[in-house]
């Protein structure tokens, strides 16, 4: 057995080290979409190609820490944060202010939002989307920010 690969940034297929009947191998960024085909010799030195596969992980990121709402007081700063396991992550918070309906994309692309308690920020929603190199995403739970009385 002769597994023979190719990943996105290769332009040519490269012998690879299995050879087993098996390919098995420790999924990450680089190798997402990697494309496989195996060609099998027997003992007269006769060949059979395999069709060639793609392997891909399809779990995306997972979030391993969830923010939690806060309460701080007035002029103090509001922090949540999110913890996330995955290739290349990206962030993205989006927040929905008290009486608007529906929420909107925030400036925040980092893993923690923080911002200064104000009446206007008492009672604002926030969410997380982390989003990994291959556009797989993870919603985080919604959490509130509160001012202290």
């Amino acid at each position: 057995y002769a597994w023979w690969y190719k990943d996105k940034t290769m332009t040519d297929f490269k012998k690879g080290s299995v050879t087993s009947s098996t390919y098995s191998v420790e999924m990450n960024g680089t190798r997402n979409g990697r494309q496989l085909y195996c060609i099998v010799t027997d003992k007269n030195g006769g060949t059979a190609k395999s069709n060639t596969v793609t392997i891909s992980m399809t779990s995306g990121p997972v979030i391993t820490t969830q923010p939690k709402s806060v309460s701080v007081a007035a002029g103090a700063t509001a922090r949540v944060k999110v913890v996330a396991a995955g290739d290349d992550l990206t962030y993205q918070w989006y927040l929905k202010n008290p009486g608007k309906t529906s929420f909107s994309q925030s400036s925040v692309t980092k893993a923690a939002y923080s911002c200064q308690m104000s009446a206007a920020a008492d009672g604002r929603q926030l969410y997380c989307v982390v989003t990994d190199s291959n556009g797989n995403t993870a919603k985080s739970n919604t959490v509130t920010l509160s001012m202290k009385d």
